[in-house]
């Protein structure tokens, strides 16, 4: 697959514009359940690491892998 990889800026932008998606920094203070439905949501993005995620949202790579 030869898919472009979205720098950080774009995607937090791409991560915005997710419906129902809440604020980047209030990621971390979800309770488990709406936490992971948010980062699963955020795994389907196109062109965005999960590592990218991990930095983006300041969680660590292992909840994103498990979310």
């Amino acid at each position: 697959m030869n898919r472009k990889r979205l720098t950080d800026k774009e995607a937090a932008f791409e991560i915005k514009k997710l419906p129902g998606t809440i604020e980047i920094t209030q990621v971390k203070s979800l309770p488990k359940e709406k936490r992971n439905e948010a980062l699963r949501k955020v795994k389907e993005i196109d062109g965005l690491s999960l590592r990218q995620a991990a930095r983006i949202f300041g969680v660590s790579l292992n909840l994103i892998f498990k979310a």
